[in-house]
């Protein structure tokens, strides 16, 4: 079976300032999603 991805999606968030503080370093969050096609679609 074949993983046919269909859309990757990526995030970078950079933060300078938190909480009236700014940051020695900014803190970096970063997040991913993919969307592969359902190999089971209209099988059922």
């Amino acid at each position: 079976m074949s993983l046919n991805l269909r859309k990757f999606a990526k995030f970078v968030d950079k933060t300078f300032i938190e909480g009236g503080k700014e940051a020695k370093v900014p803190v970096v969050m970063i997040s991913v999603a993919v969307v592969f096609k359902n190999p089971w679609h209209g099988k059922g």
